[in-house]
């Protein structure tokens, strides 16, 4: 079983994330897709992060109707801040028998040499790289475990979709229904 572990804040969750899943399943570059919701990045602010339960919420709702790809709240047990290398250690031992490779947006490829123990991440996890505005054309080569993937590039972002829910900007094409709906019902992001 090879799973690939799509770790981020998902603040909010939205078509982008969700098709990137998809093109893993679609392509065959793993058997599953896992969201792993973050509760707190050392590299983002943690007052713009809506509540850890309500973007996992949020991501459950999305994925409901999408076979193959499932959602981990493995990180909201562990100390914080959420440190890539640390959840991989627990998974590494919870599914030894599987094959764990990392998504990842390849705009994270520049600051990938801040990552705690980010040797060992790629010593044991193959990284693919998604297009994210600013793609690279080349991965450097002391990060020998990346590969670029061929897939769309969505210029879709969190912050964006945060401050146009914010001023009543339209994002039906956006994010899917059930999880707009849950977001104007709750009044997340005013």
């Amino acid at each position: 079983m090879h799973k690939a572990l799509f770790f981020g804040s998902f603040n909010p969750i939205h078509n982008g994330h969700l098709a990137i899943a998809q093109y893993v399943i679609d392509n065959a570059i793993a058997d599953e897709v896992l969201f792993v919701v973050s509760p707190g990045s050392p590299f983002k602010n943690p007052e713009v992060l809506l509540d850890k339960q309500m973007r996992l919420e949020l991501v459950e709702l999305a994925i409901m109707d999408m076979p193959h790809i499932f959602v981990s709240d493995a990180e909201f047990y562990m100390p914080l801040p959420s440190f890539t290398a640390d959840t991989l250690r627990v998974f590494r031992k919870q599914w030894s028998d599987s094959e764990l490779s990392i998504l990842l947006g390849a705009d994270q490829l520049e600051g990938f040499h801040r990552w705690k123990n980010y040797l060992e991440i790629i010593k044991f996890h193959k990284v693919f790289l998604y297009p994210r505005k600013g793609t690279p054309s080349k991965i450097p080569d002391d990060l020998y475990n990346m590969e670029l993937l061929d897939a769309p590039l969505f210029e879709l972002s969190s912050t964006d979709i945060r401050h146009l829910i914010a001023s009543g900007g339209d994002v039906s094409k956006m994010m899917p229904p059930k999880v707009i709906n849950r977001i104007r019902e709750n009044k997340y992001y005013l």
